[in-house]
């Protein structure tokens, strides 16, 4: 059989300044990549190292593998970016381990996936959701934040992404990681 292998690999090179430490957090070794090869390999199928992005596409088109295994967790921050490669598998009609693009796609979505648990009657912790450009300065009232104690978190990251290293002890400390969650590394 011959089976493609969707990922993101971690670069060993320092990462531009702008990005936070934890931007590679979810992406694989080449070590890890390369252990899954030889074991599919020593199983007798073909292997196809197809990655992530238009080099997956293209590899795709050109030669679609009978099956995927995706590893893929998607570049940039978009509340989707999971759930793009299990689309396109879909679309071409290739076979593929792990979960259906909307399933990645609520899951990734704090909100989106609270609001869905809580729709079907489960008890979800109260949570309330900041954009970028909300002023936060009455955050710091126990009116606002009565149901605290609180976690701060980017809403669209999985693998505790944007809140790793994070100890918040005060109102006031509340609200500033809420506008930047750097200050709180």
């Amino acid at each position: 059989m011959r089976i493609g292998i969707t990922f993101d690999l971690k670069t060993d090179e320092p990462l531009p300044s702008h990005l936070p430490d934890d931007f590679q957090e979810e992406f694989d070794s080449p070590v890890t990549i390369n252990a899954i090869a030889s074991v599919l390999r020593s199983l007798g199928h073909e292997v196809v190292e197809l990655g992530d992005g238009r080099a997956m596409l293209e590899k795709l088109l050109a030669a679609p593998p009978d099956f995927v295994f995706n590893f893929a967790e998607g570049q940039g921050v978009g509340r989707s970016r999971e759930a793009r490669v299990p689309a396109v598998l879909e679309m071409l009609a290739i076979p593929y381990t792990g979960s259906d693009p909307l399933t990645l796609a609520v899951t990734l979505d704090k909100d989106c996936a609270k609001r869905l648990v809580q729709s079907a009657g489960v008890t979800v912790p109260r949570w309330t959701m900041w954009a970028p450009d909300d002023d936060l300065s009455g955050i710091t009232s126990r009116r606002h934040l009565a149901f605290a104690p609180v976690i701060v978190k980017p809403a669209w990251e999985g693998s505790s992404k944007g809140s790793r290293d994070c100890r918040v002890s005060t109102w006031r400390r509340r609200s500033q990681s809420a506008r930047n969650p750097d200050r709180c590394r």
